[in-house]
């Protein structure tokens, strides 16, 4: 739609939204002895065996903490797309 304001020529056109993308999942099965709580980050996944936990695809520093026995270290994963 074109309007005139104070002689300038203004073009309004609609705005269409863009597409929302969306995150490639992969699923992380983790099994720890002892037993771990398993966090990415500051979220708690829970405490293992963590079965099918999804996970964005990519790489991951999980933090795995047993007070219990004093286990408090780092790993990293690597979660790939699921088939299909």
């Amino acid at each position: 739609m074109d309007s005139v304001c104070g002689g300038s020529s203004i073009l309004t056109l609609p705005i269409e939204p863009r597409p929302v993308a969306r995150r490639v999942m992969g699923k992380l099965t983790l099994k720890t002895t002892p037993w771990t709580s398993v966090f990415l980050g500051s979220r708690k996944l829970g405490d293992t065996p963590l079965i099918d936990e999804p996970l964005p695809v990519g790489t991951h520093v999980l933090k795995l903490k047993n007070p219990d026995t004093g286990l408090d270290s780092s790993i990293e994963v690597e979660i790939k797309a699921l088939a299909g």
